[in-house]
């Protein structure tokens, strides 16, 4: 310290220096490698005293890195000794290692170990004199040692000719790791030499914990303490093991993490190294999805790409898993373009099967959650059931790996392999069960009586013998309890009792148990509402309990505010009793979640053990009535929402019982609407039966007739059946026409439009796409204008007008960008991907038009094309907030205004030269001026003007 008590490593940058001079930098591109290892056993069996946390370490340095704008690549290499060998094997590096370290004692002094992997999760110790050996001479540029105990080795590494090592003095602390790797890599990245970039770091620790501030430190040689000078760009960044996984939500690591189950993620692992297909079995609750979740987060980078299907409350459909699949392997867009192509006269689930059979490649990952829902159906989902098997034996076929989770076994494939054992996963040990309830009640979390919850939470461990969902419930109930915590469970021996005299299974009767502690507490109004509750196996929204606890709805139908309110202060009850789940939250305008639920749904095991009780047989009131408002609810609204998808999906069920029940007009609407979800779906089959059943059944030259003729045109064009889906959407339009439904009319005139561009009757379709728009204008429908705008686009392209075209593209990819629709906008950005190689630059087009040759009236409609083309450049130039590209494509436009003066046929026409001053203006952020040159435009143009400047202005799109 300084005399005024300071540390001296805050005023000064130190580095160590060890007499040798540097070796010669290899010229390549530096990688900044990043090894994280935290070993589930080691040898003798036992667990580690604790568990590194790299979610935040890992999450510093992608924040450092980014922050730093170098062009580096940053790859995460797996924790074994063979994978960081093959790494340092490629070329120069920076390496951070973050593992547990210590010092141990070797023939000839001491030495440092390090604690690896092995592909399995068993630790394999990694001495430091042969990690020094692993990497060619000259090939590490700054070895960063993130472990215990490891200045000896940094110190090491340096008189082995790497210029600059770093390494712990003592046992840091490993909640600081990412504060340290922040400051660090934050400075190094950006510039600062390795000794600033220290001090930097020692700086950030010991404002709070400055007894760890100095034990990093540094050691380097002659020259070996300057700074990277990194080149400036885009860093590439892949230190992420979940990029190529997708799981459906229900599969997910706890948020408490996954406690005392290290020896079950080993055997895991070493079933999926020895074979290629493996089943958790267990009871239901006792964690085997969670088990599965977080197998994968930790070993994915074993495999290729990961993606899984839940049967937990969902249907048991072979189309469903293979939609699901695929889209999780390829992505929504390419699931859709599968969807619309091949014969669509063919059956939709087996052209899907051939698909995924298709997509799968051996080092692949599927994930089948709560399989138990295949091998032992419930009554009328046998021939369902059969179907998946028939497929997971197809998948099994070509090579893939294959894990299940499931109560029943065995699933009859081949090599299958049981974890742990056929008795399936037991409950957790003590410790791990205290550690579970401490971390899921917010009341032990407090800080106040810590010894009494600590009490509690043993009990709690002893009375569930571990069981993990029987532990969530009671931590639940003991954060809503308000009586004396001695009081808690005294109840729990009587409850027991019971379960035990219904004959039910030892585990199942205390999960049964830890349900009446968390139901007795309730209202028996707010019991019965949980029984009506539990006969929904999908999400649900909050207007589900509305109507099936019979609470008021306004003359639309809709849930008043008032049963709202109460429907969700008794939700939130269940669900901070862990009765039930929130599945999705509501988002804000900017698109990010909020702390509102959205859509609520049970887990499985619960939902059953409730439904036992009931002793319900039939499905309650009010089910109809909900499948009539979600599928209102839901129409038109599926693009924008990736969650409401997800409850529509699982509930066709619902919806298709609802279609069952209702009569008269109320029918046909409804199954219209269900129709456009089983288009989105991919199941045209379904949809045409269903439509022209409906068809039937209404009268002539009414609304419903109309939008059902429209969908059912929809059908037969993607199916290739063009002259009928005309005759269809012609019949539509008659009606519309004659009940003047403007917005109906605009949506068929652009639906003939899709008939006429299928033939390339460019002149047809562009008629009716200028009509439609010119009616959406009229009603302000965004969404319609920018559909009918990018047809238009794909108009002008057939027509050879790629100008066009491109500009066109641009303002329709602008209003879905706005309007936050995804698929849309994957589809116009392929289009526009397309067309640029092939469209030539704003520049070259502006020379073609001033050196055309040809007369006035091909110039002037070249001119308006031109000023479409940069109409859709300046909106997209302004949206990116580039000031130097955007001073570029203003200076592009200053020869066009310089021709239009000399050109003799522009005194006649429109003011074209003001308007390309406005979009100069308005590119150079000039407001003044804008404001000025306004007042010389026409009015066609001014508007024209205010619509550019309304996408440039929108957010996000």
């Amino acid at each position: 310290m300084t005399p005024d008590r300071r540390f001296l490593f805050a005023q000064c940058s130190i580095l160590r220096l060890e007499p040798r001079s540097a070796p010669p930098f290899a010229p390549d591109p530096l990688r900044f490698l990043v090894v994280c290892a935290d070993p589930l056993l080691y040898p003798n069996g036992s667990i580690p005293a604790y568990h590194l946390d790299f979610d935040h370490e890992i999450r510093a340095l992608k924040q450092a890195l980014a922050k730093g704008q170098r062009a580096l690549v940053a790859q995460r290499v797996p924790p074994t000794r063979h994978a960081l060998r093959e790494a340092l094997a490629d070329g120069p590096a920076i390496v951070h290692i973050s593992c547990h370290g210590a010092l141990t004692t070797v023939a000839d002094g001491v030495d440092v170990v390090l604690a690896f992997e092995d592909d399995c999760g068993n630790c394999r110790f990694l001495l430091g004199r042969d990690l020094i050996d692993y990497a060619p001479r000259g090939g590490l540029r700054l070895v960063m040692l993130s472990a215990c105990q490891s200045a000896p080795l940094a110190r090491a590494f340096v008189r082995q000719g790497v210029p600059l090592a770093l390494g712990m003095q003592h046992n840091f602390p490993d909640p600081l790791s990412d504060d340290l790797v922040a400051a660090f890599y934050r400075y190094l990245i950006a510039g600062s030499q390795p000794s600033e970039a220290l001090r930097q770091a020692r700086i950030r620790l010991a404002d709070e914990h400055p007894a760890a501030a100095g034990m990093l430190v540094g050691y380097t040689c002659y020259d070996g303490w300057a700074a990277l000078n990194l080149p400036p760009g885009q860093p590439t960044i892949h230190l992420d093991w979940s990029t190529p996984v997708r799981l459906p939500d229900q599969v997910s690591v706890p948020t408490t993490g996954l406690l005392g189950r290290n020896a079950e993620l080993v055997s895991l692992a070493t079933a999926l190294q020895k074979g290629r297909v493996a089943t958790i079995v267990g009871a239901g609750g006792m964690g085997k999805t969670a088990l599965a979740a977080t197998f994968i987060r930790r070993f994915a980078w074993r495999f290729g790409r990961v993606a899984g299907v839940s049967f937990a409350n969902a249907p048991i459909d072979e189309g469903r898993v293979c939609q699901e699949l695929i889209e999780r392997l390829v992505g929504p867009q390419a699931l859709q373009t599968i969807i619309s192509a091949g014969d669509q006269s063919t059956d939709l689930t087996g052209r899907l099967r051939q698909t995924l059979c298709d997509l799968i490649e051996p080092e692949d990952l599927l994930l089948f959650d709560n399989y138990e829902s295949i091998l032992q159906p419930e009554a009328g989902a046998e021939a369902a059931a059969a179907a998946v098997q028939r497929l997971t034996h197809l998948l099994s076929s070509r090579g893939c790996y294959l894990l299940f989770t499931s109560r029943a076994h065995p699933t009859g494939l081949p090599d299958e392999r049981l974890v742990p054992d056929r008795d399936g996963v037991d409950g957790l040990n003590r410790l791990a069960a205290v550690e579970l309830f401490m971390r899921m009640s917010s009341r032990a979390c407090n800080g106040q009586q810590i010894a009494i919850h600590r009490q509690i939470a043993h009990q709690v461990a002893a009375c569930t013998e571990g069981y993990p969902l029987a532990i969530q419930l009671l931590a639940a109930a003991y954060d809503e309890y308000e009586g004396e915590p001695h009081h808690f469970l005294e109840r729990w021996s009587e409850y027991l009792a019971q379960a035990h005299r219904q004959g039910l299974d030892p585990r199942h009767a205390r999960l049964a148990t830890a349900l009446d502690v968390s139901l007795a507490p309730l209202a028996a109004a707010d019991r019965q509402r949980l029984e009506q509750l539990s006969s929904l196996e999908m999400p649900f929204f909050a207007a589900a309990a509305v109507f099936l606890w019979g609470l008021p709805t306004d003359d639309d139908g809709q849930p008043t505010d008032a049963a709202l309110a109460d429907v969700r202060h008794t939700l939130g009850l269940f669900v901070r009793r862990s009765l039930l789940r929130v599945a999705h939250y509501t988002t804000g305008d900017t698109g990010t979640p909020t702390d509102q639920p959205a859509t609520y749904r049970f887990q499985p095991v619960i939902r059953q053990e409730i439904q036992r009780r009931s002793g319900q047989t039939s499905s309650p009131g009010g089910l109809v009535a909900y499948g009539v408002w979600l599928a209102n609810r839901a129409y038109g609204q599926l693009d924008h929402s990736p969650a409401l998808v997800d409850v529509i999906w699982q509930s066709m069920s619902l919806l298709s019982a609802a279609t069952t029940a209702l009569s008269g007009d109320t029918r046909a609407w409804h199954i219209w609407r269900v129709a456009t979800f089983r288009q989105h779906f991919g199941d045209l089959t379904t949809a045409r039966i269903e439509l022209e059943q409906a068809l039937a059944d209404v009268g002539d030259g009414t609304a419903v007739r109309s939008r059902l003729l429209h969908a059912l045109a929809s059908i037969y064009v993607v199916q290739g059946e063009l002259a009928r889906a005309k005759a269809l959407y012609e019949e539509s339009l008659a009606i519309k026409e004659a009940l003047q439904d403007v917005r109906g009319k605009s949506a068929t005139l652009s639906g003939l439009a899709d008939i006429y561009l299928l033939r390339q009757q460019w002149s047809q379709a562009e008629a009716c796409l200028r009509e439609a728009l010119l009616l959406a204008e009229r009603l302000s429908d965004q969404q319609q204008i920018a559909f009918c705008t990018v047809k238009l686009g794909q108009v002008a392209q057939g027509q050879g007008d790629q100008a066009t075209a491109l500009a066109r593209y641009h303002q329709g990819l602008a209003i879905f960008e706005r309007l936050r629709m995804p698929r849309e906008i994957q589809q116009v950005r392929a289009l526009i991907a397309a067309l640029d190689q092939a469209v030539p630059s704003l520049a070259d087009a502006i020379t073609a038009w001033i050196n055309d040759p040809g007369d006035d009236q091909t110039c002037v409609q070249n001119l308006v094309a031109l000023l479409n083309r940069i109409a859709g450049e300046v909106v997209q130039t302004v949206r990116q907030a580039d000031r130097q590209a955007a001073e570029q494509v203003a200076e592009t436009l200053i020869p066009l205004r310089l021709a239009l003066l000399r050109w003799p046929a522009a005194q006649a026409l429109p003011p074209f030269n003001t308007f390309l001053g406005c979009l100069q203006a308005l590119l150079r952020g000039e407001e003044q001026q804008l404001a000025r040159l306004r007042t010389g435009l026409d009015e066609g143009l001014a508007a024209a003007l205010v619509g550019i400047e309304q996408l440039c202005t929108a957010d996000g799109g």
